[in-house]
């Protein structure tokens, strides 16, 4: 997400495109072992920006100076875009580091299902040990999903299966509106409506 105000993401034949109220922004980044990369610009100001980097720090310096640069770019009040990963970083440790013999709830299994997303197709949400896992694309990129509230996780997308190695961090939220399933997921900006649980 670019800045804390209304927004639409989508993706269109390999980039991501957003549509925010100061502008559009077209971009893409990429992670391997020990380099990270953003690439975004603004097609209708016609300027962009490259930041590439053998830094790796939550993920990568690369996408929030990107970000930041287009914030400024287009108007928007910046945000400290590495703060806010490290509050989710710090979010995750105090799950993990909390006592184990406190339950957690609702528990993992009750997020398992297929959940569809009318672009990105389906993708079928399993608890493995202390996260949720999954697969997306028609490459099968893994996906894991460490929770940081009862219902609010961060998901890491992997680099070639490397656990080490993410592509990318998003946040990862379910609704149930009542239910006695989750109804949908939110991943990032992107909803995927439940087809059916296997819990």
């Amino acid at each position: 997400m670019h800045g804390d105000g209304p927004a639409r993401i989508g993706y269109a034949t390999g980039w991501l495109v957003h549509a925010l109220p100061e502008g559009r922004i077209i971009e893409h980044g990429g992670t391997t072992y020990g380099y990270t990369s953003a690439v975004r610009f603004d097609p209708d100001r016609r300027i962009g920006v490259i930041v590439l980097t053998n830094l790796a720090h939550q993920g990568g310096l690369a996408g929030p100076v990107s970000k930041y640069a287009l914030d400024l770019i287009q108007g928007r009040e910046p945000v400290d875009y590495v703060a806010r990963v490290e509050q989710l970083v710090a979010a995750r440790d105090e799950v993990a580091s909390a006592p184990q013999n406190v339950p957690v709830h609702p528990p993992l299994a009750w997020y398992e299902g297929v959940y569809r997303h009318p672009a990105l197709g389906e993708i079928d949400i399993r608890a493995r040990g202390d996260r949720l896992v999954y697969t997306i694309g028609p490459r099968a990129v893994p996906v894991s999903a460490v929770r940081i509230a009862d219902d609010r996780f961060e998901q890491t997308w992997h680099f070639d299966g490397d656990p080490d190695a993410a592509i990318l961090t998003a946040p990862m939220q379910f609704e149930s509106a009542g239910a006695q399933a989750p109804t949908r997921v939110l991943i990032g900006d992107l909803a995927f409506d439940a087809v059916r649980a296997t819990h």
